[in-house]
């Protein structure tokens, strides 16, 4: 895409140029609810702990989640028309092939304005792509450009302009995919989905430039929360893309508050440790995607992609096969959650239980 004038890269810290930020991530764990009486206008959305709750330097910027308005036209110069090409869904066709995603369920986590959605929908033949994202105000604005492409094209489906319902989206080889987008936080969103309540599984899971901002607000423990929910949410033989940030981009953001420069102090798992984990809890490579020659410095970031093997047979989630084999049938969502949150939460128990250890007087 043609450059523009405006297009800043990530440097120098929130104070100078443009904020890196990234296309939405999951919702802070401790924070204050932009609730009912609260900034936010009540849609219930988390603020980052000690993060302020005013805008950065640029219209649309929030510090709050890392969430930025204008994303896409900084990252790609001038602003593109809705579901354009992505360069980096375009090297992703390259490496892999341009049927990739064809026919395939394809998750779209912290989508933002929806280019990347609406773009695998138009131009790879996926069959169905859902979009979740936790800034609510972004998701508003990618089922407004999703419904300004089916009313442009002739294969509208049902629900008003305003409606978060699925509508099919017209791809330039003639077929059609249904888009849904979501504002919800992927590390908390359940499972199950009405009307089957079946377990909700994808053939293909995107992240793009998501993971810095779960560091910042979650640590080690929510990264390793979101690469085991991609695993058991994709389908045997479902793929993995992953855009990282790299560490250097977190020295230059650790000061947007007191709360995040004290994660970032604690974080032991650098994203340069990424790929050893997903390797470690099941995934296989498939490929890495080299970092563009062009485009804005702070965005020149290599793509990895995994797979989960095949031979998988489908599992049931985390704490139900063991309260089926005890007799006490299907568990609660509540307890579901526990269950899963527990395992997470048991690596940084051990963590602390080894600190101490070592202060210990004598301690080895």
């Amino acid at each position: 895409p043609a450059a523009t004038p405006t297009a800043m890269p990530e440097a120098k810290g929130p104070s100078a140029g443009q904020p890196e930020a990234r296309p939405g991530a999951a919702a802070p764990a401790a924070a204050t609810t932009a609730g009912a009486a609260g900034a936010g206008g009540g849609n219930g959305k988390v603020a980052a702990p000690g993060a302020s709750a005013r805008q950065g330097k640029h219209d649309g910027y929030n510090q709050r989640n890392g969430s930025y308005r204008n994303y896409y036209g900084y990252r790609r110069g001038a602003a593109a028309e809705p579901g354009a090409m992505d360069p980096r869904l375009g090297a992703l066709a390259t490496e892999l092939g341009k049927d990739c995603l064809a026919g395939l369920k394809v998750l779209d986590i912290g989508c933002n304005t929806g280019e990347i959605s609406l773009a695998v929908a138009r131009h790879l033949g996926a069959r169905r792509v859902i979009g979740c994202d936790i800034d609510e105000s972004l998701v508003e604005a990618a089922i407004s450009s999703r419904d300004a492409l089916v009313e442009s094209s002739a294969s509208a489906v049902g629900g008003s302009k305003a409606s978060s319902a699925s509508k099919s989206v017209t791809s330039t080889g003639g077929g059609s995919c249904k888009v849904t987008f979501r504002a919800e936080d992927f590390l908390e969103s359940p499972l199950q989905r009405p009307p089957s309540d079946e377990p909700e599984l994808f053939e293909a899971i995107l992240c793009f430039s998501v993971t810095k901002w779960i560091h910042f607000v979650k640590g080690d423990a929510g990264i390793r929360k979101l690469f085991k929910r991609v695993f058991k949410r994709l389908t045997p033989g479902g793929i993995f893309v992953l855009e990282p940030q790299e560490w250097n981009s977190y020295k230059k953001k650790r000061h947007l508050s007191p709360a995040i420069r004290q994660t970032v102090a604690g974080i032991e798992m650098r994203p340069e440790a990424f790929d050893d984990f997903l390797l470690s809890i099941g995934f296989e490579r498939k490929a890495t995607i080299a970092p563009p020659a062009e485009g804005p410095q702070g965005f020149r970031r290599s793509i990895r992609v995994f797979t989960k093997p095949a031979a998988l047979q489908a599992e049931p989630p985390s704490g139900e096969a063991a309260a089926l084999e005890s007799g006490g049938g299907k568990p609660t969502k509540g307890k579901k959650r526990r269950a899963e949150d527990a395992e997470e939460e048991a690596g940084g128990a051990e963590k602390k239980k080894r600190a101490k250890v070592k202060k210990a007087p004598g301690g080895s």
